[in-house]
Order: structure tokens, then sequence, then C-alpha cells
């Protein structure tokens, strides 16, 4: 059957059809139109919100993967401090590992040490008693009293240089290293002697006596 006769035979059905029937059809029609274009507007609208919906989920996306990439800057910053300090506590283990290796050996030479120093200060402890011990003989040698007859006796030779308190009971004469009379005076406890007298012999003087003098050294 052509195009052109359908249409004919359509239009022959429509046309025997009664009105009520044509109205029910219509409006069934604008009803169907009604729903379709409903459907299309809420397709539309949902299509748009979806669209906005999307927006903001990428947008929210967005800032959550730049907090998570700031959030992972922050985590290997403080990584590689870690590991930093990781690194430098490692050295400082290592350090300690070696000293306590070491420690029983460096104990032992500190000991051998510690007693070479404690038998250095005892040496030197004998050796100052020892000096001390001759100080005080030398002290006393210098400090008791020297008996010289009557003479000539040079000072630094036949007695050390010093102070002295000299007595006797006769003349007592002292001349220095050029020749200069230095002492004369009478000792003795004679109207004329002067007792004990206090003088200070240098060396390269002369003394000269006329009976024993006693020479006693002032400290």
């Amino acid at each position: 059957m052509s195009e052109i006769s359908f249409q004919n035979e359509l239009k022959k059905a429509l046309h025997d059809v009664p009105l009520r029937v044509k109205a029910v059809f219509a409006i069934v029609i604008i009803l169907i139109l009604a729903l379709v274009i409903l459907i299309t507007s809420l397709i539309s609208k949902n299509y748009w919100y979806n669209m906005r919906m999307d927006e903001s989920a990428v947008t929210l996306l967005e800032n959550d993967k730049m907090s998570v990439d700031s959030n992972y800057s922050s985590m290997q910053s403080k990584i590689s401090k870690v590991e930093s300090e990781l690194s430098s506590r490692q050295s400082e283990k290592e350090a300690l590992d070696d000293y306590t290796k070491n420690k029983d050996s460096l104990d032992s030479e500190l000991s051998a040490s510690q007693q070479k120093l404690d038998d250095l200060n005892k040496k030197a402890s004998d050796a100052q008693k020892e000096l001390n011990s001759l100080n005080n003989s030398v002290q006393k040698a210098k400090g008791a009293p020297k008996l010289l007859g009557a003479g000539h006796y040079t000072v630094g030779k036949d007695i050390p240089e010093g102070r002295y308190s000299v007595s006797g009971s006769s003349n007592f004469t002292v001349y220095d290293s050029i020749g200069d009379l230095t002492v004369n005076t009478i000792l003795g406890n004679s109207s004329i002697g002067v007792g004990s007298y206090t003088c200070d012999l240098s060396e390269g003087d002369t003394i000269q006596t006329e009976s024993k003098t006693t020479f006693t050294p002032i400290q």
C-alpha cells in the first residue's frame, strides 16, 4: 500500500469515528504530549542539577587534593627531619659503641697512668723530704758556732759569709776586700771590752783575731 492510500484510509477511518471518541483521543494525545514535555523538563533540570553537583564535587575534590598535597609535603618534610635526626642519632650510637668497646682498654691505660703518677708523686715527696733533711742539715751546720784561734782568716774560705755574733777576749778587726778597716773593737767583759759584737762578714773580708774567738751565726 502506498503512503497516499494509507493516509486516505486513515482519514476515512477517522471520519467514521464518533465525535466523542475523537475528543477523548485528542485529550489523550494532549496528555501524552504534556507528559512528554514534563518528563523532558524534569530530565533537563536533573541534568543541570547533576552538572552543578558534578562541578561542586570536582571543586571539593580539587580542594581535597590540594589539602592532601599540602599534608603530603608536610609529612615529607617531617620525614626528612626524622631521617636527619635518625642519622645523627645513629652516628652518636656508633660513637657510643666505639667508646664502649674501647672503655676497658682506656680504663686500663688510665689506671696504669694513675699508678705512674702516684709513683712519681711518691718519688717527688721522698725527694722533697730528702731535700728538706739536707736543708736542715745545712742550716744546722750554718747555725753552729765556729771557733777560730788567733790569726788571720778569709771570709768565704775559712768561714762562710753572713751575720755573726762575735765573742772572745782580745782585739777583733775586719778588713774588706780592698783593705779598708770595717771593724776594730775589743771583745770580752773587761773594763775596756764590749762583750760580744755583731757584724756582717762579706766574702773576701779579712779577719784578724788575737786569741780564740767564737763566731755564732745569726739568722
